[in-house]
């Protein structure tokens, strides 16, 4: 199995590319789905409220975007236990060919090394911010989102493939398909 990790700056369509390789058969996991189980958890969710005094999730965000101690508190409780339910899910997916893995903060939590190739998806930024308040996030919490992450020309320069996703579905689409042939014809990835 090839574990390909699929990422990119907020907003920049990581998600659409994640749905057109379902739709294509592919097995993908998405990271954020696993922190979003972990907020069941009974210890995880005791802790969150110690360090946040909320289990909202946008309030929780906005705190940890505003002070980096607590996103850096937050980050300790959260990435190791993720890592763990990622490595779970992988080893129950070993007959596929190629598992995609979604992860946003690939770079920013040094977990490229678990993975046998990148693959960013990149937008401009206006772009970006635009698909993101019509998400339903303010401008400002999103300008606060992406002063935290990698910028976009630094993922694009650690990745093994890009998909510039600022054109239409169709080019998105298209450029998935070769990224696609290139992973299958290379079988060294």
């Amino acid at each position: 199995m090839k574990r390909i990790a699929l990422t990119g700056g907020i907003g920049s369509g990581k998600s659409l590319v994640g749905s057109m390789l379902t739709a294509n058969g592919f097995a993908v996991i998405d990271m954020d789905s696993i922190v979003s189980l972990l907020y069941k958890d009974k210890g995880v969710r005791k802790r969150i409220v110690e360090l946040f005094g909320s289990l909202d999730r946008g309030k929780i965000a906005n705190q940890a975007f505003a002070h980096v101690e607590k996103k850096e508190a937050l980050e300790q409780l959260l990435h190791p236990r993720a890592l763990t339910e990622l490595r779970k899910r992988l080893s129950r997916l070993k007959q596929e060919e190629f598992v995609f893995v979604e992860v946003p903060l690939l770079f920013e939590a040094g977990l490229e090394k678990e993975f046998d190739a990148v693959v960013t998806v990149f937008a401009p930024r206006e772009k970006r911010l635009e698909r993101l308040v019509r998400r339903g996030m303010s401008r400002e919490d999103a300008l606060k989102r992406m002063q935290f992450q990698l910028p976009e020309r630094e993922k694009v320069k650690k990745a093994d493939f890009t998909i510039d996703n600022s054109g239409s579905i169709k080019e998105t689409r298209k450029q998935l398909e070769f990224v696609l042939k290139e992973l299958t014809n290379n079988k060294a990835v």
